[in-house]
């Protein structure tokens, strides 16, 4: 007879901006602890994705912080804290994200030395 492992998924909640968010409190093969938020548009999918990155069916996806490029980490920076901003301060994030440094938005972090963010800024200025 089969063995079922109940798996249990924290509380999945709206955010302010009407999308679904969990955090997942997972270990690595290495043992070590991390966390992985996982949201979605509606609960259903949310639930879905939590127990499936949970049971080891889907992985996680997580993208070395290494091989980030500098757009994908202000996406992530966006998205992880996406249950704590306001909506004014993440549609600010987001104008920044779309139209500032662009020409350094698909530049790896890194590849990004103290003298490329200096270039970066006075570009901007």
């Amino acid at each position: 007879m089969a063995k079922h492992r109940h798996i249990t998924i924290p509380q999945i909640r709206q955010l302010p901006s009407g999308r679904w968010f969990c955090q997942l409190r997972l270990t690595d093969e290495k043992g070590l602890r991390r966390s992985l938020s996982v949201s979605g548009e509606d609960y259903a999918t949310v639930e879905a994705r939590a127990i499936a990155i949970k049971a080891g069916i889907l992985k996680d996806q997580a993208t070395p912080r290494s091989s980030l490029t500098l757009g994908q980490a202000i996406d992530r920076y966006i998205e992880d804290r996406r249950n704590i901003l306001s909506p004014s301060t993440i549609r600010g994030y987001t104008i920044i994200r779309n139209n500032r440094f662009q020409a350094y938005m698909s530049r790896r972090l890194d590849r990004m030395t103290e003298s490329v963010c200096r270039r970066m800024v006075n570009e901007e200025a």
